[in-house]
């Protein structure tokens, strides 16, 4: 039954009735164990290298270091015999305790007095100025010479810039630490010198134990002065009070509380004399007036009496305030002998016996590890880019699809591969070209591949001689069969048989020649070549028209099949465009020289527009390999 003909929608709709290719679902890429036993040879090289390399870092490069540690405990003081918390409260023992006395550990004015007591200014490891000239200034300096760039000007800083750099310095190299759920915390150290990072952290750790003591001296000595004063002033205004209060209390005119209440008694009386109605008039006068001198007498005596009481109050108070700062003044005078600083050192740091980095195990293990590492990357990415195929369970690991036939390669006294196939039909080509046309026609028993195409993904790879090869073993069978080329680029079958150039394709599809003129049926040979031309339009163009899909058309109708040879993948669109119309897409694959990157950049071709091809044709199999890949053909080629 005749197939409808191959138009720009049918190719379309079957284009689009391939199942879709998902991505996720193709076999995993990542490169086997063998691939890194194969390279196991590059691998231990690049672990040798990577210790070689830590290697000449410890022996050329790297700075040994001393690490001096200091364990401190801080012990909060609470006062025992007297309150002395008014004057200088007692240190707190929450985490934000501890974490202030690590700050100030690293407080400029300790350093200071460490950096001048070991005259760290002198030493070059802190002091970079007096320190070996830094290494860019030294290329500056040498391109300067060359008359490259401008001389440098060395900047050399004064001395206090120094002592402060120097001071920066040592805060940097400082290690402080506050042991977890504890009131401990460790101070430590690392410099070039053993015994100077004892020295160091040693004399750090007894300044911040003394500036401690310091501490509270001060504050002492500040809380005596000002009570000091206090008290002196207190007792002058107690000695003024009391002076006041005394001279109010001897001067004149100031009577006691028992003439104040006689003078009363009278002023009473005499008030009830006043009221008899019988007194004369000149004695009632003279009484009166006896009355209201007494009673101004009684209210002088008593404003009197008032503002001594006044007077004896204040200097009362004076005297108990100032009684209360001279009590205080002593309690906080003999406080000077009493002071205990809030921290203490567990273990002071001794010199250690050796350097605490860089660490020679570690180093090499390291590099030999990281050289390892970059070797087996090394190996797993040149597999990846550059390995070629060997076997072809690699073939199928990689592409996910089958390898329909491995396909030996002739040795040199065997320079036809097509009559050599014909003339040994039991040598093993011919049987692996027997194979590949097997699985070609069982890949669809239900409706068998009659248009078949060959490609691969770059040029050389024996995708024009297995074509000719399918080509024959196909009409073996009694089939008609055409091998059209479809390379318009190269077209050079006909000079591998021997015979001369002529018509071919285009000049079929131009109308410049009847089909029948343009076959070449080569002797020996059981099926019709239709050759190539060469032209310098688009291949793709003319091979996407509807005349090449008629044209197709025709010879399906006609010929049992149709293999077209086309060019390479990677180089041409033509097999993308021919795909479509194909009933079996075969992709050559040279053993041992196409690499799995250009395998799978040249199947994405196909898979990224949903073009399934049938599977792979390993091509060009050295004889040495041919009998192991071939399963089991033991005829000598």
């Amino acid at each position: 039954m005749p197939r409808p003909p191959v138009t720009k929608r049918t190719a379309m709709t079957r284009l689009a009735s391939f199942p879709a290719i998902d991505q996720t679902a193709l076999p995993p890429q990542e490169p086997r164990l063998g691939d890194l036993l194969r390279g196991w040879w590059r691998i231990l090289g690049c672990a040798l290298l990577g210790a070689g390399l830590g290697l000449a870092y410890l022996a050329w490069l790297a700075t040994p270091l001393y690490r001096a540690q200091a364990t401190l405990l801080l012990e909060p003081q609470e006062p025992q015999m007297i309150d002395l918390g008014q004057v200088l409260p007692a240190l707190g023992r929450d985490p934000q305790a501890l974490n202030t006395q690590l700050e100030v550990l690293r407080a400029r004015l300790l350093l200071a007095g460490v950096v001048d007591a070991l005259a760290l200014t002198t030493d070059p490891e802190f002091n970079r100025a007096i320190g070996p000239e830094p290494l860019l200034f030294r290329l500056q300096r040498m391109a300067a010479d060359k008359g490259i760039v401008p001389a440098p000007e060395p900047a050399t800083p004064g001395p206090d810039a120094q002592r402060e750099a120097t001071i920066t310095r040592l805060a940097d190299r400082l290690e402080l630490a506050v042991q977890p759920e504890s009131l401990v915390f460790t101070l430590a150290i690392r410099t070039r010198d053993a015994a100077k990072s004892a020295r160091i952290v040693n004399l750090l750790a007894e300044s911040y134990i003394a500036e401690q003591v310091r501490t509270k001296l001060s504050a002492t000595d500040q809380a005596t002065g000002w009570l000091a004063a206090r008290v002196t002033e207190l007792k002058s205004q107690l000695e003024a009070a009391e002076s006041l209060a005394q001279s109010a209390r001897s001067a004149s005119g100031i009577l006691g509380p028992e003439q104040i209440a006689e003078m009363e008694r009278r002023l009473t009386a005499l008030r009830a004399r006043l009221s008899n109605a019988t007194l004369p008039p000149g004695q009632r006068e003279a009484i009166a007036t006896e009355a209201a001198d007494l009673a101004e007498r009684i209210r002088a005596a008593t404003d009197g009496m008032a503002a001594l009481a006044q007077l004896d109050r204040e200097a009362d108070a004076t005297g108990l305030l100032y009684e209360s700062f001279l009590t205080r003044l002593k309690e906080t005078a003999i406080q000077t002998g009493a002071h205990q600083p809030d921290a203490r050192i567990l273990s002071p740091a001794v010199a250690p016996p050796s350097p605490h980095s860089p660490r020679p195990a570690l180093i090499l293990l390291l590099g030999l590890i990281l050289g390892a590492g970059a070797g087996a990357i090394w190996v797993l990415a040149r597999e990846e880019w550059s390995a070629r195929l060997r076997t072809a369970e690699e073939a199928e690991r990689v592409t996910g699809l089958p390898v329909l036939a491995s396909l030996p390669e002739l040795g040199e006294r065997h320079r036809d591969p097509l009559h050599h196939a014909i003339q040994r039909p039991d040598a093993p080509l011919a049987a692996a070209v027997r194979s590949l046309r097997g699985s070609i026609l069982l890949s669809n028993l239900d409706r068998p591949p009659r248009v078949i195409l060959v490609t691969s993904s770059v040029a050389g790879e024996g995708k024009t001689t297995h074509a000719l090869l399918l080509a024959q073993m196909l009409a073996a069978w009694g089939k008609s069969v055409l091998l059209i080329e479809a390379d318009t680029r190269r077209a050079g079958i006909l000079g591998r048989l021997g015979l001369p150039r002529q018509r071919g394709l285009l000049s079929v599809l131009a109308g410049l020649c009847p089909l029948d003129e343009a076959l070449v049926a080569p002797a020996g040979l059981s099926f019709s070549i239709l050759p190539g031309e060469a032209t310098s339009a688009n291949a793709a163009d003319i091979l996407a028209t509807g005349r090449f899909r008629d044209f197709l058309k025709k010879m399906r109708d006609t010929y049992d099949h149709v293999v077209i040879d086309t060019p390479p993948v990677l180089d041409t669109a033509d097999a993308r465009v021919l795909a479509p119309a194909a009933d079996a897409v075969i992709y050559a694959a040279r053993w041992n020289r196409t690499t799995r990157a250009q395998l799978r950049r040249g199947l994405a071709q196909f898979r990224n527009y949903g073009l399934p091809v049938t599977g792979i044709a390993l091509t060009r199999i050295a004889p040495r390999h041919a009998r192991a890949l071939h399963g089991g053909y033991h005829a000598r080629p």
